[in-house]
This record gives C-alpha cells, structure tokens and sequence, in this order.
C-alpha cells in the first residue's frame, strides 16, 4: 500500500507538472501574441494610421499600396455630403489604428476617378494589400432608416458598423461613442434630479 501511494503520488506530481507546463505554454503564447500586436499598432502609427489626411494624386498608390487596408475619400470641396463623411471618417481614424484612413479630391485626381469609375462623392473605396474590394457610393447604407429631411445627420456608429462588415475595422473594437456620452448625460440629470 505504501508503494502504490507514492506511485499515485508520482503520477499525480506528473500530472500537476504536465498542466503547469500547458499552462506556462499558453502564457507565453499570449504574451507573444500581445507583443505582436502592439508592434503592429506602433508600425501602423508610423505608417500614418491614426490620423486622416489629405493627399495628392501623386502620393495615392504609395499610400494605398502601404498598409494591408486603406479606406480612401473620393471627395469634392464644394458638395456638403462630403464634408459630412469627413466629419465620420476623422472620428472613426482616431479609434481604429488598424486602418489607414486618406482622402483625395476627385477634381484633382482625375486618372484614379476614372480608373476607379467613381461616378458619385462621396465614394468611399476600401483597399486590402493595395486592391480596391469594396466601395461605399454616397450615403448608401448609411442615411437609410433616417427620417426624410434628415438624410445627413447618420451617426459615426453607422459608418463604422458598415465598415466593420465589409472587413476594414476591427469589429470588436467598435464602439457607439455618441450612444456612451447620451447615457452618461442622463446619468448625470438623473444624479442631479436626485
């Protein structure tokens, strides 16, 4: 009996061990996860992401060929629904890293337009490995459910979730910001009502 204890006892330091080392293992998997991934996120600021920025037809296939997605505004200065999906688009390029977000005036740009057929502006075109794979065409999917008169006043989370559905955002990371400060103020009237 003496013998077959420290038998069970061996075979279940073995087995301690063997989940320690699973364990150990997996830590060390994550963690090199983790790394990678903030190494991406530093390339990635490095390369522009974070910010929204105008560029010229020059710089438009160094831009889009440079990151794995690229979301371009084909934009005209005069037309107001462009200045409203500015508006999004630097909102959203704060927040996801992940994508590099450029925009270009269509007017000066007239070879990538036609090359693109970019027929309506705003168009957004998504690029993956610098390939256009998808277009958003003015407000399509956007200003759907609004109300008529109220076609332009969509918010951020629209654009994002459409975005995070065609691949370009991280979904995970998508949060309704306007959604968050509109409950937190009632909080607040409801604190001080209190």
């Amino acid at each position: 009996a003496v013998k077959l204890n420290k038998v069970e006892k061996a075979i279940q330091n073995d087995e301690e061990f063997e989940d320690d080392f699973e364990l150990e293992r997996l830590r060390e998997a994550r963690m090199r996860q983790l790394q990678n991934q903030k190494q991406e996120q530093i390339e990635n600021i490095g390369k522009g992401h974070g910010q929204y920025r105008d560029i010229t037809q020059d710089e438009f296939l160094k831009e889009v060929t440079g990151s794995n997605k690229v979301v371009c505004h084909f934009y005209h200065k005069d037309f107001e629904r462009c200045k409203v999906t500015d508006h999004h688009l630097a909102k959203i390029s704060t927040k996801h890293i992940e994508t590099r977000f450029i925009k270009i005036d269509g007017e000066k740009a007239p070879f990538f337009v036609e090359k693109l057929m970019i027929r309506t502006m705003p168009t957004l075109v998504c690029f993956i490995d610098g390939v256009a794979v998808d277009k958003v065409i003015g407000f399509e999917g956007l200003a759907d459910t609004m109300p008529e008169g109220k076609e332009d006043e969509w918010p951020t989370i629209y654009l994002a979730s459409l975005l995070g559905d065609k691949g370009m955002l991280d979904k995970k990371n998508i949060v309704d910001e306007d959604a968050a400060l509109e409950q937190q103020q009632r909080k607040l009237e409801e604190l001080r009502i209190a």
